[in-house]
């Protein structure tokens, strides 16, 4: 019962997919935590935190450059 409740890599739990919404087990939890508003803000947060990580990566990789790859003979400091 836990494990289809387990959010996969696309944060959803395959109960969620399935039913949409998570289903109820031995683990403690609000009730409330099951309500579809609740659901609805989960789901904002994470669009919220993905544009901001896709804006953080940007502005890292904005002044990169690709670099020659290395030889096996090269010799580097580390």
């Amino acid at each position: 019962m836990e494990q289809r409740n387990t959010p996969r890599s696309d944060n959803l739990s395959p109960a969620q997919v399935l039913f949409g919404h998570p289903l109820k087990s031995a683990v403690p939890a609000y009730r409330r935590a099951f309500a579809p508003e609740w659901q609805a803000v989960d789901e904002e947060c994470d669009s919220k935190l993905s544009a901001e990580m896709e804006r953080t990566e940007w502005y890292y990789n904005r002044s990169s450059r690709v670099l020659p790859p290395l030889c096996i003979v090269t010799h580097v400091c580390i």
